[in-house]
């Protein structure tokens, strides 16, 4: 099923392997064979589901193998919802609350990320907000240079501003504490 990578003998022991580095291989394995066809991906993922579940591999272990399956061996949405279908018809209730609880935590994954970027995006209004009150219309490079630092310097420029009597201070600032993100000097020469 895993193409030339996971034929032959090696590709057998990898089947009937019960150490769960082998389930990482296989992964990865049809994840290299499998690019650019989603039918022989699908197959593949189902397969090592398969495996997997036959193996006994049970609670904390099975999720570990099938949340790394969920990651090497990726389908577009139309495809994972037929893959689902499958695997509710094919191997029962297990493996669907096995996927169940993966995309619960997605979804809550998702929602955290959504918070964290809501509530900085925020900070950064407020900051922005500020500041303009202090010192009117800032120009666009400066405000594009507040709104890329992150949560913990704007915290802390939101508290630096109650000090800054000029635009100057602003800048000054700035300068001091360029954004995380920024890219490094020696990043602009690659």
């Amino acid at each position: 099923m895993l193409g030339s990578r996971g034929q032959g003998c090696a590709g057998g022991e990898l089947r009937q392997s019960r150490n769960p580095m082998a389930e990482l291989v296989r992964a990865h394995l049809a994840t290299l064979d499998t690019r650019h066809d989603l039918v022989r991906r699908k197959a593949a993922k189902l397969a090592l589901f398969r495996d997997v579940l036959r193996l006994g591999y049970t609670g904390d272990e099975l999720r570990r193998l099938f949340s790394i399956a969920e990651r090497f061996l990726n389908l577009p949405r139309a495809e994972y919802a037929e893959f689902r279908a499958t695997i509710a018809t094919e191997l029962g209730a297990q493996a669907v609350d096995i996927m169940n609880s993966f995309e619960r935590y997605g979804l809550e994954q998702g929602l955290q990320q959504g918070l964290q970027q809501g509530l900085q995006q925020g900070q950064g209004n407020l900051t922005l907000r500020l500041l303009t009150r202090k010192f009117g219309v800032l120009p666009e490079d400066v405000t594009a240079q507040i709104r890329a630092l992150d949560s913990e310097q704007m915290l802390e420029l939101a508290e630096s501003l109650l000090d800054f009597t000029t635009f100057a201070d602003l800048t000054a600032w700035l300068a001091e504490n360029p954004p995380a993100s920024a890219p490094d000097a020696t990043d602009a020469g690659e």
